[in-house]
Formats: structure tokens, sequence, C-alpha cells
């Protein structure tokens, strides 16, 4: 079944590693992009005490972080659209 390149594009930007699944592209790297995003969702919004992760130590830590995923995510909505658009 194909996949939409939009459909494609925007679940890639939700979820990273969904979009390259769907198409059945670049399969190891979905799974590994998306496990990857599972992590940081968790470690979002788990307090974990002493963190070693510094920039999610403060208000602006987190914000930063989150306009950087956000970067990253629509950087992987895109790479996913273009490869859909292959098939």
């Amino acid at each position: 079944m194909k996949i939409h390149p939009i459909v494609a594009g925007v679940s890639n930007v939700i979820i990273p590693g969904l979009g390259y699944l769907l198409i059945k592209r670049r399969i190891v790297l979905g799974v590994f992009l998306l496990l990857w995003s599972l992590n940081g969702l968790i470690l979002t919004f788990v307090d974990i005490g002493a963190s070693m992760l510094v920039t999610g130590a403060t208000p602006i830590g987190k914000a930063i972080a989150f306009f950087g995923f956000l970067l990253f995510s629509a950087g992987m909505g895109y790479d996913a659209y273009s490869e859909a658009k292959k098939i």
C-alpha cells in the first residue's frame, strides 16, 4: 500500500521515525528515531531527581531542548516526505 508523502512527512514530524516505518524506507533509522523520541518524551515528563541532563534542569533549558526537538522533527518530516515522493 502506498502512503501519501504528506502523511509520511507529518507522521515523522509528530513522532520521528514513524514516517520512515510507514513508507518502509530507512527501517533501522526509523526504529532508532522512534526509540529515541519515546525516550526523550519520557525524560521530559518524568522527574528523575538529580539529572545529568543539565539543559533540562531549568525552564529555559527545557524550552531550548523543546525547540531543538521541533527543528529536528521538521527536518525528519521533510526527509520522509522526500523519500515517500520517490516511491
